[in-house]
């Protein structure tokens, strides 16, 4: 079950986590969809800090980033 803590972050139980996850990397390619269409030459830099799922994404298209 998901709770809150006293400091507002969410707590995410370990099977949701994977979910979370998938729909969270799903919506970082939206984004950058949206992002390279406005500036085609530097593909974004996308900072994504949600607890243990922290991630900087460099887009490198569509289909493919890489969690760096």
């Amino acid at each position: 079950m998901s709770d809150i803590n006293h400091k507002g972050n969410i707590l995410i139980n370990r099977s949701s986590r994977n979910v979370i996850q998938g729909h969270l990397h799903a919506a970082v390619k939206r984004l950058y969809a949206i992002v390279h269409h406005i500036n085609r030459a530097n593909p974004p830099l996308i900072e994504i800090n949600l607890g243990q799922m922290r991630g900087r994404y460099r887009l490198q298209s569509l289909a493919s980033y890489a969690i760096i």
